[in-house]
């Protein structure tokens, strides 16, 4: 039981424009921060329910697909999906144990560029970014014929808002 504390989120991007309002983006985006949680340790002297602040570090890796719509040569709006992984990384500072884990991620995000000039601007965003927990599927066959599925849940959501610099380098 626990929850993973906030913490300053540093990253950056490129994109290339695939058609005139539409960009293919790779993100790259680090988060280190603490997460405390009770935890049952049944390899103490005493077995039992434990507490620590473990230290955390995630790294996310996107590609997202943005839309933008140009409201004039100044205003900018943009929407995008995501799809990556994150790379969690996690140390007990209690027993300096370190574990890690991979998993497909996703992410939606809104914002606006606001262009000081043709070439700068400063980007304003909100994002909702998961990591998957789990994934499963299964495959049918009856009378109305046969079918598959896939499907897969989180409970770990992390809402971003965050701004930067934005450069145009045609």
């Amino acid at each position: 039981d626990g929850a993973i504390n906030g913490g300053f989120q540093y990253g950056g991007g490129i994109e290339v424009m695939a058609y005139p309002a539409v960009g293919l983006e790779f993100t790259y985006l680090r988060l280190d921060s603490k997460a405390p949680m009770h935890y049952w340790d049944p390899n103490a002297v005493i077995a039992g329910e434990k507490y620590t602040e473990f230290d955390l570090a995630q790294n996310w890796l996107f590609l997202s697909f943005n839309k933008y719509v140009p409201v004039n040569a100044k205003i900018e709006p943009f929407g995008g999906f995501q799809f990556g992984m994150d790379i969690l990384n996690v140390t007990n500072p209690d027993k300096n144990n370190k574990t890690g884990a991979t998993k497909f991620a996703w992410g939606a995000k809104l914002g606006v560029n606001i262009w000081a000039s043709e070439k700068v601007g400063i980007k304003l965003q909100a994002s909702l970014l998961s990591a998957v927990q789990a994934v499963g599927g299964g495959v049918y066959f009856g009378t109305g014929g046969a079918g598959a599925g896939v499907s897969g849940f989180s409970t770990y959501y992390q809402v971003n808002f965050g701004g930067g610099l934005v450069f145009k380098l045609k």
